[in-house]
């Protein structure tokens, strides 16, 4: 992705922020609402609804209070990144940059700027198998929701690669080739993910079964089969599949950790992972107010 996406997408996320902060801070300071103004307040809080009048050329606090207000209506569903709000919110702010007379600098000669974010989600038509055994997704294994692709598990070797969170355990990378790799876990270490990028020791493994699952708690792990990322426009291989296991799954695929020698061959499955990858409403309103010095006009 270019720069000047990723420092259009810090800059909404900025804008959001200051909105957020700037919410905040007058809830700590309760105002009242501008003289004039029709609102229904409790107590000394700020009002859950507010219409002002008419905005001017000046700035004043009627007028971001107005703004604000409208911009964090529950109208506008959070303006989440992803959904049908966030296009939405930047659509409130394109029409007052436009009635405002701002020029344009988004994307074909408009306000907007589209961002490459996609929604990441494991389909439920996802299966495995240890033998005749059906695995539940979401309680005995969880796939990382990473890319858009179809992992298919029969006919591959399964071995134990060694422990996730120590290095002098693990298999070789030529020893992990196409395979699936089972890796336990000890329960003091990290549960990091940086050894498994596609240029790993585990890159060329069909996927990497983690036994870590029971450490993650049931309301997370939805979270892990989904989500949203901004990507870049010519994103690098995603790795292995991987598949967070339940202790129970780890010990009928290889055996008891503690009996365990890196390279023992465990029992095959059966099944498909899909992953799935979907774009969805994501942009940014870019407009210019030019200066009047003509030695500086044109440099943002």
């Amino acid at each position: 992705m270019s720069s000047r996406r990723f420092t259009a997408a810090i800059a909404l996320s900025a804008v959001f922020t200051v909105a957020r902060v700037a919410t905040a801070q007058m809830s700590e300071r309760q105002p009242t609402a501008p003289k004039g103004a029709k609102a229904t307040a409790t107590n000394s809080e700020l009002p859950l609804k507010y219409t002002g009048k008419p905005t001017t050329p000046e700035i004043s606090a009627g007028d971001l209070m107005t703004r604000l207000y409208i911009f964090a209506d529950d109208s506008m569903g959070g303006r989440e990144v992803g959904t049908e709000y966030n296009n939405k919110g930047t659509a409130y702010i394109e029409r007052e940059v436009r009635r405002m007379g701002l020029k344009p600098a988004g994307d074909d000669g408009g306000y907007f700027q589209n961002l490459p974010i996609y929604a990441l989600s494991i389909d439920p038509g996802t299966s495995l198998r240890i033998g005749d055994q059906q695995l539940v997704l979401g309680t005995d294994y969880v796939p990382l929701a990473n890319a858009e692709r179809r992992v298919s598990v029969d006919g591959v070797p399964v071995v134990y690669g060694g422990m996730i969170n120590d290095s002098t355990t693990w298999l070789s990378a030529k020893d992990m080739a196409g395979k699936i790799v089972v890796l336990g876990f000890a329960a003091t270490g990290s549960r990091s993910r940086v050894y498994l990028t596609n240029d790993s020791r585990f890159g060329r493994a069909t996927a990497v079964f983690i036994n870590d699952l029971d450490g993650i708690p049931t309301f997370f792990r939805p979270r892990l089969m989904s989500g949203t990322r901004l990507q870049r426009d010519n994103p690098p291989p995603p790795g292995p599949m991987v598949v967070d296991v339940a202790s129970r799954v780890f010990t009928r695929l290889v055996g008891p950790a503690d009996s365990l020698h890196a390279g023992a061959p465990g029992k095959p499955m059966t099944g498909t992972v899909i992953g799935r990858k979907e774009l969805r409403p994501a942009r940014n309103v870019v407009a210019i107010l030019p200066g009047s010095d003509p030695q500086l006009k044109g440099q943002y």
